[in-house]
């Protein structure tokens, strides 16, 4: 789940209930591509981004273990300020 709140020009994301040994992407719906992935180590990552968040634009996670993707997650967050 995407932590909040998330901030215009912020560098990362937290993330939790997460799987140690996976790896977390996040993604951008206004770039329609992933902006930061991370190796997961224990059940919460903050993961970096690239480029810095956009006001407006709506973030989300998803795992990947080995070959299998998780559901997006639960919650999109907006970035607001």
């Amino acid at each position: 789940m995407v932590g909040s709140p998330l901030v215009n020009a912020e560098r990362a994301v937290h993330v939790s209930n997460l799987h140690p040994g996976d790896t977390v992407y996040v993604f951008s719906t206004l770039l329609g591509a992933p902006i930061g992935t991370a190796d997961v180590v224990t059940t919460q990552a903050d993961v970096t981004v690239a480029p810095l968040l956009i006001k407006g634009d709506k973030i989300f996670a998803e795992q990947k273990r080995v070959a299998d993707w998780s559901v997006r997650s639960r919650r999109w967050l907006r970035c607001s300020r």
